[in-house]
């Protein structure tokens, strides 16, 4: 059994998969990605908040919550650079600067890259 775990771990061939990182979703049309039709994608956003509860609005097309005050430019982000046959997941991290006693945070959303010519 020993051998047969020792196989497996040093002569499968296991690779990961190349992915495009978007670091500003706010300023991507002066910064166009350089990513491949089908690649995941992570994008970032990056705002300070007052407050770490969020009100939330469901999309259905990509089937997830997406913050209400930053509604238009994720939606936006998401008709543009994802594409909607794909898993599309949201994560925001929150968290707390006591020197300025406000919240900075980080929503990340990860995709599949849609090659569009048209970008909004």
């Amino acid at each position: 059994m020993k051998k047969i775990f020792i196989f497996i771990f040093f002569f499968i061939n296991v690779q990961a998969k190349e992915f495009c990182l978007i670091e500003d979703i706010d300023n991507i049309k002066e910064n166009q990605p350089n990513c491949s039709s089908g690649q995941m994608t992570f994008g970032y956003l990056k705002f300070v908040s007052d407050d770490y509860n969020f009100q939330y609005i469901f999309n259905n097309k990509y089937n997830i919550n997406i913050l209400e005050k930053y509604n238009s430019k994720i939606s936006s982000y998401l008709n543009s650079y994802c594409d909607n046959n794909g898993e599309v997941k949201k994560k925001v991290i929150t968290n707390f600067d006591k020197k300025k006693k406000n919240y900075n945070n980080v929503l990340i959303i990860t995709c599949n890259f849609k090659v569009n010519l048209n970008y909004d």
